[in-house]
């Protein structure tokens, strides 16, 4: 495969241009968004491990269809970190596997198979990850896989992956938690079954199925290559650089550059979360505005694509005897705000679609201060909108409430 940047190149000499490069690099550029990469961490050495054996196919998690091989499934170096897809007219029509060097996570692309006509993709993103996180190089990968369809099995909708860790002495050992999302139409009982890696081995690439017919076709399965881990002797030192791809990414969505305080957990849902909102703009808009009678204008699409700062504030501001806590803070002209540690403890231990509802509502209500509106009317009208948007378009529990369960606007 070749270098991000010379790919990039490649493509824009093609009659698609602009628009290719972007779809190309959505996955390069989710990955940089999720995973934190803005600077060089502190290092780590492990045992270097390479990619050995003949490779091993899984069966189909799904139904079969015309096949695409994401990935390099010879490769002796590069095992799959994620698989998100995106939509068109309801039907997955664009699947992303990304791939990290099993040494150095720095070193990273993604293999795209776009079937969803000259338009290309209109939705967010769905997938599940594990590209590296911050601090020490974690060097986990794909190892298993299972899909969600919807009601009619023709179309998937949720994807859960499982992956394993290479740990110090160069061997595979059990990680957690799984990398798992979905769609709103994902029927928790059409979730088909896993395959997955033999013992000793990593996915290195994906097999992609597809329905026939016109575009926009459909993702209707998934099966896995795999191959096994086999250190060296040698030692190698782990670092999570800054990745190479920052000067080729223009094209795509920002990422928000600042997050203070933040674990990892609470940085992959707030990067997801605002890359959703800034990639579905116009949608997003559309809906709040009339939702909530407010015009959001270009501010508040500015705080959620790229210049906005949050803060994970982990300590508590109550009054009245600890009886009103805010959940949160923004205000003045400024670009930051700040989450407290009481909306951290209302959403803890809840599922990610539920998590990322409650953080894109109080995000809405947060920036709206910082750009506007003062007074509490505006941004709560906008940030129950902005619950609604979400809880539309993934699978967030149906009882899941703005109030009851977020503990906003009571």
């Amino acid at each position: 495969m070749k270098h991000p940047a010379a790919l990039a190149n490649d493509i824009r000499q093609t009659p698609c241009g602009r628009h290719a490069v972007r779809e190309a690099l959505v996955f390069l550029s989710t990955l940089i968004l999720l995973a934190s990469v803005a600077g060089k961490a502190p290092a780590d050495t492990g045992a270097q491990v390479e990619l050995t054996g003949t490779v091993h196919s899984t069966g189909i998690s799904g139904y079969p269809g015309s096949k695409f091989t994401l990935g390099d499934a010879d490769s002796d170096s590069r095992g799959l970190v994620g698989v998100l897809s995106r939509e068109r007219s309801d039907k997955p029509c664009f699947v992303s596997a990304g791939w990290e060097d099993v040494n150095k996570s720095s070193t990273n692309g993604a293999a795209t198979k776009d079937l969803c006509g000259k338009k290309g993709p209109s939705s967010g993103t769905m997938g599940g990850t594990y590209a590296n996180t911050g601090g020490n190089a974690n060097r986990v990968f794909v190892t298993g896989a299972q899909v969600c369809m919807n009601k009619g099995d023709d179309r998937v909708k949720g994807i859960h992956l499982r992956g394993q860790r290479i740990n110090d002495a160069g061997e595979l050992v059990n990680f957690g938690p799984d990398a798992q999302d979905s769609r709103t139409n994902c029927h928790q009982d059409h979730w088909k079954r896993w395959v997955e890696c033999p013992a000793g081995q990593i996915a290195t690439a994906a097999i992609i199925h597809y329905s026939a017919g016109d575009t926009p076709r459909s993702w209707t399965g998934i099966g896995l290559q795999c191959r096994a881990i086999k250190s060296t002797g040698a030692s190698t030192t782990l670092t999570t650089e800054a990745s190479t791809l920052d000067s080729v990414t223009d094209t795509g969505p920002k990422a928000l550059t600042e997050l203070p305080g933040c674990n990892d957990t609470e940085a992959l849902d707030i990067r997801a979360v605002a890359w959703n909102i800034a990639d579905d703009w116009a949608a997003f808009s559309r809906k709040v505005e009339r939702q909530s009678g407010t015009n959001l204008g270009a501010c508040i699409e500015r705080r959620f694509a790229g210049d906005g700062k949050v803060e994970c504030a982990h300590e508590y501001k109550c009054k009245q005897n600890g009886t009103k806590c805010k959940l949160g803070l923004g205000g003045g002209l400024g670009s930051k705000i700040k989450l407290y540690q009481t909306f951290f403890d209302n959403i803890a231990g809840k599922p990610q679609p539920d998590r990322r509802a409650c953080y894109a509502a109080l995000m809405t209500h947060e920036f709206s201060h910082t750009c506007e509106h003062y007074a509490e009317g505006g941004p709560e009208a906008r940030a129950e909108a902005a619950f609604d948007y979400w809880k539309e378009r993934f699978a967030v529990s149906s009882s899941w409430t703005i109030d009851g369960g977020c503990g906003m606007n009571d």
